[in-house]
């Protein structure tokens, strides 16, 4: 049984002209959001063993404050391929990690992360900016992960309904 935490990026800032998509950092909401993620995963006992994060500027930084907040000891990686992905480009970084890791953490954007909670688990939900999901997998080891599949979410949260 793996555990999958998906998280969308905490709240940035609107482009400035002339600047790229994916340099956009976090707004002072989304410095303050993306920590309370954190503690909530460490006090519901769900520290990731990985963190995978698009390399968007404000996706890295929400993983970065998350990794921080929970004292996260294992690997973060930073993947270009997550940035304007699908659903099957995440799944592909998961099924490189084997079986190594029992929970792993992906941060990424919308609507790419609606779509793969569907998939997944078959539940509709809009992932407002730090909105986490927590699926319990039904698979031994990360590449038996396919969509669609019939996997269960676990819990929902919204920033805004963490103290």
């Amino acid at each position: 049984m793996k555990t999958l935490l998906i998280m969308r990026h905490a709240k940035a800032i609107p482009a400035a002209p002339n600047q790229a998509d994916i340099d956009r950092a976090l707004a002072a909401r989304g410095e303050s959001d993306a920590p309370r993620i954190g503690r909530l995963l460490a006090a519901q006992h769900l520290v990731p063993d990985l963190i995978l994060s698009s390399a968007a500027l404000r996706a890295k930084q929400t993983a970065e404050l998350v990794a921080e907040a929970v004292d996260f000891t294992g690997r973060l990686e930073l993947l270009g391929e997550l940035y304007m992905a699908l659903p099957n480009t995440y799944l592909k970084a998961l099924h490189r990690e084997g079986n190594s890791q029992s929970r792993a953490l992906v941060v990424g954007h919308n609507p790419t992360l609606d779509d793969l909670l569907y998939l997944l688990t078959g539940e509709h939900e809009s992932f407002p900016t730090a909105g986490l999901a927590v699926v319990a997998l039904n698979i031994e080891d990360w590449s038996e992960l396919a969509l669609p599949g019939q996997h269960r979410l676990v819990e929902f949260y919204r920033p805004k309904h963490i103290a």
